[in-house]
Parts: structure tokens; sequence; C-alpha cells
């Protein structure tokens, strides 16, 4: 039940945001409407429908655990719905939960794709998810038709013999990486000292930037470095740590991220519910060598809500304390 509300919140939730902002409920049927608001989203129904890809995640671990086709259906609503307003993350995200909860409960077995060729099948389609994602970045940029301007113009690559996809991986993945050598050249060794990590707590959390608006403003790379092109502007999700703490900070972050993808991992062998927070986990880390999302009130209100919802499928708390004394 607790899956179906999530799922059905943050479906009217995206679609009346799509609607108050652009008039539409497709604001992607006319693009100019699309690529205005892709990532923009009104205050209060923002926050349900950033939290859109927990609702896939968990609708999948309904749908594998009950095999019921309102659950599918709602997994794959909530999945396709960010394409509406011409979203990627969100979308790439569900889809990376997704294929992970498939994974652990069995639904793909590895030797029998091994054997049947399924897996080279699946590795065609993630390439080809991440290069219709890239595709989809590239025609924002050109407004559909609008301009005509190469991606690997845009973030000023040198062509020579390099063909237009090579530039489009390369914006998406390494260029990230030069941007934050970028970043922390020019960061000259200030330090925020937890302005960004905690920044993202307290609105996530307590939503403490209604009345400090100021916090909203810690989350905000950009106004540090000049990105090496407009076309890629993000540092990776290091940036955030290290402008806070140095290589401290993004020795801890990586460190906690270990542990915590270690103890959902481990949870999941007493608790099958434990799959949600270690999916929702694991598909924001998919998106560190592009940005931090685990560290932004989204990653934070992911983290919360999964949690929420590994509680509701635990046993009573006696035998759940006695279960974690076996685990440890």
């Amino acid at each position: 039940v607790a899956s179906r509300i999530l799922s059905i919140v943050c479906l009217f939730s995206f679609y009346y945001s799509n609607y108050i902002q652009t008039g539409l409920l497709l604001p992607a049927i006319e693009v100019s409407s699309g690529i205005d608001v892709h990532v923009d989203y009104p205050d209060f129904w923002g926050t349900f429908c950033k939290l859109i890809f927990v609702a896939a995640i968990y609708s999948a671990y309904i749908a594998v655990r009950g095999k019921n086709r309102v659950d599918f259906w709602l997994c794959a609503s909530a999945l396709l719905a960010p394409l509406s307003r011409l979203a990627r993350v969100d979308v790439f995200m569900s889809l990376v939960g997704v294929a992970l909860i498939l994974l652990l409960f069995k639904m793909f077995r590895w030797r029998g794709a091994l054997r049947k060729g399924a897996l080279v099948s699946l590795i065609a389609v993630v390439f080809l998810f991440v290069f219709a994602f890239a595709k989809l970045g590239l025609d924002r940029l050109n407004q559909f038709g609008v301009h005509e301007v190469s991606y690997s113009e845009s973030i000023e690559f040198i062509k020579s013999d390099y063909s237009e996809t090579t530039a489009l991986f390369y914006g998406y993945f390494p260029m990230s990486f030069e941007n934050f050598d970028r970043f922390v050249r020019q960061l000259k060794g200030r330090r925020e000292h937890g302005a960004f990590s905690f920044s993202g707590i307290l609105i996530g959390a307590f939503k403490l930037n209604y009345f400090f608006p100021s916090l909203e403003n810690n989350q905000n790379l950009r106004k540090w470095f000049s990105p090496v092109a407009r076309g890629a502007t993000v540092p990776t999700a290091f940036a955030g740590p290290y402008l806070d703490y140095g290589i401290a900070g993004v020795m801890l972050f990586a460190l906690m991220l270990v542990l915590l993808i270690r103890f959902w991992h481990k949870s999941i062998h007493i608790f099958p519910s434990a799959a949600v927070p270690f999916a929702v986990i694991l598909s924001q880390v998919s998106l560190l060598g592009f940005q931090n999302i685990l560290l932004r009130p989204q990653g934070v209100q992911a983290l919360i809500l999964s949690s929420f919802f590994f509680y509701l499928g635990t046993p009573k708390a006696r035998s759940r304390k006695e279960s974690f004394r076996k685990m440890k």
C-alpha cells in the first residue's frame, strides 16, 4: 500500500507541476517548455517530483515480491514520467535501481544470461540508454533543431579525427573530472567547513531553507569556479566534500558510502526490504562521476524515505533487534 501511495503522490505532483508551470501535462510536446522546466520544480510539489525515482524502485521491489501488475505499471509510469519534461537524471537513477532490484531477487540469472546472450543484450541496452540520454542533452542544447551547435563545439572538444560520438562520451564522464581539477585549482585552498554537506541535510531533512533561504546558495558549486566549457559544467560528486574539508572530506565521503552500501547489502540477507535503500543509494552512486546527488536535499530525502520503507518491511521490534544481533 505504501509504495502505491508514494507512486500516486509522486506522479500527481509531477504532472500537476508540469501543468502549473507550463499549462501542459506533457511539456515535452512543446519543446521550449520542456527545456525551460526540465530541472525546475515548484517549491512544495518539487519535493515529491524529485523522489519519483524512489517510487519507481520501491514499486519494482513490491512488484517482484508480490508479482502484481498494478505495481509493475506504477513502476513503469514513475520511471518514464521525468521524460514528460525532458529530464534524464531521474530516469537514469530509476533504471539503475530497478535493474538492481531485478538482480537481487534473481529475476535475471547470470549463468542463464551468459548462455542465452541476454547479458550482452543488457549491456547493449545500457549503452543505448546512455547514448540516448546524451543525445537528448544535445537536442535540448539545440532546442530540437532551432540551433545548429555540435556537442564537440559546446564543450570545445578538439575534433581532428574524433567523431561526435566520442565527444559525447567524453563530455559525460572524463570532462567532469577535468572540471573537478579546475575546481580544485581555482578554489586556492578556501574551505566552507560543512556549508555544502550540512546544508543538504538541513534542507532535505528539516526544510530550514524556508526560514534561512541563504542555505540554498550553499548548494551552488558553480559560483566557486569557471567550468571548462558551457556544454558540461558539473565537477563530479567529490567537489562538495572537497569544498568543505579538502582531501579529508573526499576520503570521509567515500568511507561513508562504503559503510552505507555494506550495511544495507548485508541487511538484505535478513530483511529483504533492505533492497530498497540499497538500490536507492547505488542509483545515486552511479552518478558519482557526474554530480553529487547524495549530499543534496533530494539525496538526503531519498535516503530517509527508503529507510522508512525498510522499517515498514521489517518484523516487529523484538525480532528486529535479534536479527540485527545475528547480522553483527
